[in-house]
């Protein structure tokens, strides 16, 4: 009986140890594929935020052309989108912060964007959500 409790605990070290292998194998491979693909990563993400940034500029100027026909403080709709607004370039700013220009050239900057990855994702998930606000304050305007 002990024997086979042995050998059963020997074959789940084995599995544990595969697991672990498999696990640490899958990470290198998902390092070295982002270190691969960094810089037309890093160029798309730039691009999308570039136009982003164009997209709020355009929903500043017509803040800014109503805000010449009528006071900001009677009009708390148009208020709150220009808060939204602001709140969005400013973390735009941050983000495109994070994304390094010159991965083409300097490998340490590979690295150091695919150390911020998982940063930048989460950073982009707040921008959605400011992006939905902003929508939902361009529909209360609207109407």
């Amino acid at each position: 009986m002990a024997e086979a409790l042995a050998i059963l605990g020997g074959v789940a070290a084995s599995v544990q140890l595969i697991e672990t292998t498999v696990k640490a194998a899958s990470e290198l491979y998902n390092t070295f594929r982002s270190l691969e693909t960094a810089e037309r990563d890093s160029q798309r993400e730039i691009t999308l935020l570039d136009e982003v940034r164009a997209t709020l500029a355009q929903v500043s100027g017509y803040i800014l052309s109503v805000h010449g026909t009528h006071e900001l403080e009677t009009t708390p709709d148009l208020s709150l989108l220009s808060q939204h607004v602001q709140t969005l370039c400013t973390e735009l700013k941050e983000v495109k912060d994070l994304v390094p220009t010159d991965v083409k050239t300097n490998y340490r900057a590979r690295i150091k964007w695919a150390s911020r990855r998982k940063i930048f994702d989460e950073r982009i998930r707040n921008i959605e959500g400011q992006k939905l606000l902003l929508v939902l304050s361009l529909q209360t305007l609207s109407r």
